[in-house]
């Protein structure tokens, strides 16, 4: 039991040494001295896709905002779409 809390302890420690790297707290080098290269490697190639995933979603929601009568409907999608880009930036 003592072992599994330290192995959960540490990864939110790696979590929150990657979080404050993506947010821009700390530098990439004292990132990669905290918890490695891979791991920050993972992180900038997940925060990546993130961000193209949440352009592309915001692509969708601006097309279907353009004078059709989907109008209601795109002010929800941006409404999702500002939740999940909130979420994003918390995630880590």
């Amino acid at each position: 039991m003592t072992m599994a809390f330290q192995v959960g302890l540490r990864q939110l420690w790696r979590e929150r040494v990657l979080g404050r790297y993506l947010h821009g707290d700390i530098g990439r080098d004292e990132g990669i001295d905290a918890v490695g290269i891979d791991l920050v490697e993972l992180a900038e190639r997940q925060h990546k896709a993130r961000m193209e995933d949440l352009a592309w979603a915001q692509y969708l929601c601006n097309k279907g905002d353009r004078g059709n009568s989907h109008g209601a409907a795109a002010s929800a999608c941006q409404t999702g779409l500002m939740k999940s880009t909130h979420y994003v930036f918390h995630l880590w």
